[in-house]
């Protein structure tokens, strides 16, 4: 059946921290991902339409490298290595898109635009165009929003001039001054802790909640958001896309807010809604496909140190969800959707790559570790699909017309 369908292929989160640079490096200033992704490229290059979340700034600048654990940066070779594995439509709207300040944004940029990379979500000049592209007679447009840039951690706040270099779902974390010295000075004086308790209780979604997940104000941003939409159905597209990173960390269900968002981009027309961030597996949504429309919360981490060698080991980090989606040419309607569970693991080189959790499965001798492999897959299944104790298998049918 799939034969005459388009078919468009999802992932999760594409980081690329210090512990894979450094098993990459292969000689000074050079560097070889190909490695890592040597088992997944061929489900990859089996597509019409591949996009990921490019999670990392890409760097001219060989210092200036994952710094700290939560400051991303790579080198241009990773992005080569991103593009030379099928994947050829990414989003650059993310919480570590500003991690070196607008310098980083830029240089992602240049170098996408060097490669040939088609991109969005960040952008070096106010009169940017928008992403469309057609594939097989079907005419696609694809958005890409943040729900923020780690402000509260990098302290790369864009000034009113700058915004539009980044498409956001709501303000900075702790865009408000007042706000943000009250937070980073709250634990040094009391008053400043009451002000933020005071502060919490008036917003109950941020009561409890890390500082990235606070609700910021979004009227201006909600605005663009609207603006955006319509200049994307102004080009008449036949199917619309939006990259919606959005969430917390870790998060074992997924938030109001990303709901309500998906919500509101479902009835703003947006066909498919690929959500990614929590770096885990949320569930998906199928209860719009009559109106050609389905979302995925959080497909996990497509390729990440986290979960391998770096903590949380308890989160099923390592697993993510390769989906697949299958459009008819005639009417342009979503057909079928499959999906394949995917790890990250670390090979005998110590080198990071993601692996098809099933031949991961199939290729091991020791029953247990062969029966922890099945319980992980069976957990991503249940995480994606709320299905109980599915086997494994090297794809998954999700939904057929």
């Amino acid at each position: 059946m799939s034969e005459n369908l388009l078919k468009i292929t999802i992932t999760g989160d594409i980081l690329c921290q210090k512990q894979l640079i450094e098993k990459a490096k292969s000689s000074q200033n050079k560097y070889d991902f190909s490695q890592s992704f040597l088992h997944v490229k061929p489900l990859l290059l089996d597509s019409d339409i591949v996009i990921g979340n490019l999670e990392t700034p890409i760097l001219y600048d060989a210092d200036k490298y994952q710094i700290r654990k939560t400051s991303f940066g790579a080198p241009k070779e990773f992005a080569e290595a991103v593009y030379d594995a099928g994947i050829h439509y990414v989003s650059t709207a993310n919480n570590h898109a500003l991690d070196r300040g607008i310098d980083g944004l830029n240089s992602t940029i240049e170098i996408l635009d060097d490669i040939g990379f088609k991109h969005t979500g960040t952008f070096n000049t106010p009169q940017h165009p928008n992403l469309i592209f057609q594939k097989k007679g079907i005419k696609f447009g694809m958005l890409a929003y943040t729900y923020g840039t780690n402000a509260h951690r990098n302290k790369n706040y864009l000034k009113e001039s700058e915004e539009w270099i980044i498409n956001l779902f709501q303000k900075q974390e702790l865009s408000n001054k007042y706000l943000r010295y009250i937070f980073l000075n709250k634990m040094k004086n009391p008053i400043l802790r009451l002000l933020d308790i005071t502060y919490c209780l008036f917003h109950p979604y941020s009561l409890f909640r890390h500082v990235g997940e606070r609700r910021q104000n979004d009227s201006y941003e909600i605005k663009q958001l609207k603006k955006d939409i319509h200049s994307l159905k102004e080009n008449n597209c036949d199917f619309y896309i939006m990259c919606m990173h959005i969430g917390g960390q870790f998060n074992s269900n997924v938030s109001i807010y990303t709901k309500k968002t998906a919500n509101f981009l479902k009835k703003s027309g947006i066909n498919l809604i690929i959500g990614n961030h929590e770096h885990v597996i949320h569930n998906c949504d199928l209860t719009s496909i009559n109106n050609n429309q389905f979302a995925t919360y959080c497909l996990g981490n497509f390729l990440s140190a986290i979960g391998v060698v770096e903590e949380p080991f308890d989160k099923g980090a390592e697993y993510s969800i390769l989906c697949h989606i299958f459009i008819k040419p005639e009417n342009k309607k979503i057909a079928r959707i499959t999906y394949n569970v995917l790890t990250t693991i670390q090979n005998t080189d110590g080198k990071l790559e993601t692996f098809p959790a099933f031949e991961l499965y199939t290729s091991e001798s020791n029953p247990t570790k062969k029966s922890e492999i099945q319980l992980a897959i069976a957990n991503a299944v249940k995480n994606f699909t709320g299905k109980n104790n599915e086997p494994p298998r090297s794809e998954y049918i999700l939904y057929e017309a």
